[in-house]
């Protein structure tokens, strides 16, 4: 209820209310397109595999591609969300991407916590709304990755340190500094010990540039904060270990030095190495950072007077610090090959914060009443509602125009309209199943090689309908002898679906 004493945070011009009312329509964009279009494959179908075979297993301990077939590749704190996703909501395409949302929900809140307490909350809804429109922020905040576990992890880690430094309590100095350590601990959780890096790299460098490296040790209560870690951690990796053995070895070495050092590395067990030029994370963090990259480097290349875009000469060590989380990503991964513009992501709220000072602080430097062409209000929404506008507008309907060549949706849905699993089954002429279409079928659709004539000869010779699904650019190159009693029945992209031809009365209900 609005009251006479409430009422200035609802006026026209209260910066508060339209910053609030900014983020908050950027926010609910976001969520109401997370169930517009299918799961994509690789990335999303697999990882949306692994979490509702979680749930058809109930095992929470090993992340499984398959069942009885044990995922290496990444940590469970993701996969645990979504399959609790799963159990409340059930299987769509909206609950798998829901976690990844309320990730970045997070990460946005802990933005506008440090921004609010390094200069107000203005200051900090500023920085939150930037982050939120950042480019690939924005679309990770509903994409089924781990990235954006991670990057709350890590938020949470270098929010927690500035916070301590920030606290003038006892108390709050050593809940933030508890903090700090429980995000190290979910980052292990996230995506592994690269977490641990992403944190104490730009820590350890604003520490020892600043010359605060003794009090920023002195400020976290290492003994109880490291038990925390360690309780959060441990308990997971040795169960992991345990009951898959092998999982340490391809998940610490395998995938934390030979992915990053090895170009073209052979060892993946579940994907194809992304092998680009030493350097090229710099190209991705760009890309990442639009369009508020453009702004940020607009005005901090400007000349001017005083270097650091700051107001008081105190708050100069925060926007160095600032700087140093978000290009930690970028320092990291300059010399490895192998690499993706998701990896930039743990970077984006330090960005967001450092490309508010910038902006706020070019304000102040001019005569009293002007302001940069950049600061104008028409101009920051547009640059604000840039990328929720061309992803809803734009990439959505293209996503879903080629539905057909990156997931397998389209296909199981006409197949279970026209059959059940039970009195049919679908057979895809792959070395696999698509993950996608493992998730859409809940695992009841199957594989066979291609070349293996012997097991398609006895699917043949069964008293089942089967349908056969065979990749457009092989179909002319399969030895078939079968060709004869088949019907190409539909085609969904890249991909043919055939359907045996012994069993004439059903032939009625695929026309129909």
């Amino acid at each position: 209820m609005i009251t006479a004493k409430n009422y200035k945070f609802f006026k026209k011009n209260n910066p508060i209310f339209i910053l609030c009312a900014l983020l908050f329509l950027v926010c609910l964009s976001r969520l109401l397109t997370l169930g517009t279009y299918a799961l994509i494959d690789p990335t999303e179908g697999r990882y949306a595999e692994i979490a509702r075979v979680m749930v058809a297993t109930d095992n929470w301990i090993t992340p499984q591609i398959d069942e009885d077939v044990p995922f290496w590749g990444k940590p469970p704190l993701s996969f645990w969300a979504t399959a609790i996703c799963y159990r409340i909501m059930g299987h769509s395409e909206f609950a798998t991407r829901l976690p990844s949302w309320i990730f970045g929900i997070i990460s946005v809140f802990l933005t506008y916590l440090l921004g609010s307490a390094l200069r107000g909350p203005v200051f900090g809804l500023c920085s939150a709304l930037v982050l939120s429109t950042t480019g690939l922020f924005y679309v990770l905040a509903g994409g089924v990755m781990t990235d954006p576990s991670l990057a709350t992890s890590v938020t949470l880690s270098m929010v927690g340190f500035a916070m301590s430094l920030q606290s003038s309590g006892s108390c709050p100095r050593r809940l933030w500094g508890w903090a700090f350590f429980a995000g190290l601990g979910l980052s292990l959780l996230a995506k592994g010990p690269v977490g641990l890096i992403l944190t104490f790299l730009p820590v350890f460098i604003w520490s020892v540039c600043n010359k605060q490296l003794r009090s920023s040790l002195k400020i976290l209560p290492w003994f109880s904060g490291v038990i925390l870690t360690l309780l959060i951690t441990l308990p997971w990796y040795i169960a992991a270990e345990i009951k898959t053995p092998g999982f340490l070895n391809y998940f610490i070495v395998g995938e934390h030095f030979q992915r990053f050092l090895v170009a073209g590395w052979e060892g993946d067990l579940y994907g194809n190495p992304h092998n680009h030029p030493y350097g090229m994370i710099w190209a991705f963090f760009i890309i990442a950072t639009l369009p508020w990259s453009i702004l940020f480097a607009r005005t901090f290349f400007k000349k001017r007077k005083h270097p650091w875009p700051v107001k008081k000469p105190e708050e100069t060590p925060w926007f160095s610090y600032m700087l140093f989380w978000a290009l930690s990503p970028a320092v990291f991964f300059t010399f490895s090959k192998n690499i993706m513009i998701t990896y930039v992501l743990p970077g984006l709220p330090g960005f967001a914060i450092a490309v508010t000072m910038i902006l706020i602080n070019s304000v102040h430097k001019l005569p009293k009443g002007q302001k940069p062409w950049y600061m104008n209000k028409k101009v920051l929404a547009l640059a604000a509602f840039f990328f929720p506008v061309v992803f809803c507008c734009t990439t959505i309907p293209i996503i879903r125009n080629r539905e057909n060549m990156k997931s397998q949706k389209n296909l199981i849905e006409w197949f279970e309209q026209k059959e059940t699993y039970e009195t049919a089954e679908l057979i895809y002429l792959e070395d696999e199943v698509p993950y996608s279409a493992q998730f859409y079928s809940k695992g009841r659709a199957q594989y066979i090689n291609k070349n293996d004539t012997h097991k398609i000869d006895e699917k043949f010779s069964d008293s089942d309908v089967d349908y056969f699904v065979v990749r457009q650019e092989i179909a002319e190159n399969i030895p078939w002898k079968y060709l004869n009693i088949n019907k190409k029945v539909a085609v969904f992209g890249k991909y043919i679906l055939f359907r045996e031809q012994q069993h004439k009365e059903t032939d009625k209900n695929l026309n129909g």
